[in-house]
């Protein structure tokens, strides 16, 4: 599903990405692991083509080159760290908003949103929520659709220990139907029950010493 070559990024001096190959095949849950600063969201967001790497980096998925591309895009879930969404738009007004930007109906929203109580804050405003509750509708706007692949930066963060389950339980269903996801985590517990693959991140740079490959 995705192919990574010599994937490097810098910010003026500093190098945040260092020649990072790495091989994701599809239909699998692969976990990026490492600490703050490690250069796991810039990966993933490089993968989005939210970031533009260095001359020579190549990304694919799919079989389609991400640099250069947009098409892939399509087939792509995300799930933000910190969801950056208009704050003055009510959560109901924001979903029709992605769903708009999608030109499709979220397939899953209505079992979604009673399996995350969205229910609950549908009328409020964005910017009025609290963090698990802002992060409830960031896992709705992401799995409602149905997607091929879907990457996740830290997807459990401020949820509580029912809608983290939850979640997981979705994420496993999503798997048995074929798609692949790609997720952050700092908690191993997570990374061992969900994850088929992963990866450890240090200094931009990929661990190959830790580097639990899925076809091993």
């Amino acid at each position: 599903m995705i192919k990574i070559r010599n994937l490097s990024k810098r910010y003026r001096k500093q190098t945040v990405l260092d020649r990072v190959c790495l091989d994701i095949p599809s239909g699998s849950i692969f976990a990026l692991l490492g600490p703050n600063g490690s250069g796991k969201t810039t990966l993933l967001k490089s993968i989005l083509g939210l970031v533009h790497p260095e001359p020579a980096s190549e990304i694919w998925v799919a079989g389609r080159p991400v640099i250069g591309g947009t098409d892939y895009k399509k087939r792509i879930g995300y799930l933000p760290q910190f969801p950056k969404f208009p704050a003055h738009l009510k959560v109901s007004e924001l979903i029709a908003l992605f769903e708009k930007l999608r030109q499709s109906e979220g397939v899953h929203k209505e079992p979604l949103r009673r399996v995350m109580q969205v229910d609950g804050f549908w009328n409020k405003a964005f910017g009025e929520l609290s963090g698990g509750m802002a992060q409830k509708v960031n896992i709705l706007q992401c799995f409602m659709f149905e997607q091929a692949l879907y990457i996740l930066d830290e997807p459990t963060s401020g949820l509580d220990p029912q809608a983290a389950f939850s979640l997981k339980q979705w994420i496993r269903e999503k798997k048995s139907k074929g798609a692949t996801i790609v997720f952050t985590s700092h908690v191993m517990s997570e990374v061992d029950e969900l994850a088929d693959g992963r990866a450890l991140m240090i200094d931009g740079r990929l661990d190959e010493t830790l580097y639990a490959s899925i076809q091993e």
